[in-house]
């Protein structure tokens, strides 16, 4: 037998019904059902949940926005929580939060931003913009290691996942911070020596996952020189 409440001032409006012999509670409006409670779940749009929150819509129809979470405070953010208790909880978050860009869409791990997209499109992990990320995002078309250097001087003016630059004259060892996955990578670049053409090779004297080889020639005299600018970008 079930037992209702009719809630509407006038009509058939808004009826909350209960069936007591299988304990599920449904909410209706206007002779439709737009929620139901069966056990642990909750329903909307379904008669019949499979999950904590199920939301469906009709066959055929679009939804559209099926969930909304503001923060009508000035700055504050909208947040979704996710974990199992006892470990590191990951959460969902907008306008700002825990270091990432305002306006922006951010993953955090542990309370600390790991990734983020911001109201340009740019894609980046760590740090507080795009400029300042700390992570590599890798794909096929993105450098996994990179250096700017200078032969002359032995330094390096700006890399990325490059531990050191080795050797000496036109003939260096670029050992690379975290190893690729394996040796099936390319390395290219370019190079200048002063008053003088220049020309420059990856060897295979070294290359393994992690370590290869970059000699540069003089075009003047065609031995082995220094370049005083030297650029090579690994890709896998």
């Amino acid at each position: 037998m079930a037992s209702s409440i009719n809630a509407s001032t006038s009509g058939p409006g808004g009826v909350i019904t209960t069936a007591d012999n299988s304990g599920i509670l449904s909410i209706q409006t206007a002779g439709n059902t737009v929620m139901t409670v069966n056990g642990s779940n909750v329903g909307i749009g379904t008669t019949s949940p499979s999950y904590p929150l199920d939301i469906q819509g009709s066959p055929g129809t679009n939804v559209g926005i099926a969930l909304r979470l503001q923060n009508n405070s000035t700055g504050g953010p909208a947040q979704i929580n996710m974990g199992v208790a006892g470990s590191t909880a990951v959460t969902l978050s907008t306008e700002g939060s825990g270091g990432g860009p305002a306006g922006g869409f951010n993953i955090q791990i542990g309370g600390s931003n790991r990734l983020s997209l911001d109201t340009s499109g740019n894609i980046y992990a760590g740090g507080t913009s795009a400029n300042a990320a700390t992570a590599p995002i890798y794909s096929k078309t993105t450098a996994r290691a990179w250096f700017q250097f200078n032969g002359t001087t032995g330094t390096i003016a700006g890399s990325f996942n490059i531990s050191s630059i080795t050797g000496s004259g036109g003939n260096w060892t670029v050992n690379m911070a975290s190893a690729l996955q394996d040796a099936n990578y390319c390395a290219v670049g370019g190079a200048g020596i002063s008053g003088a053409g220049t020309s420059i090779k990856v060897t295979n004297g070294s290359w393994t996952s992690s370590q290869f080889t970059v000699d540069t020639a003089s075009g003047a005299t065609n031995n082995w020189t220094a370049a005083q600018f030297m650029s090579v970008a690994v890709f896998r």
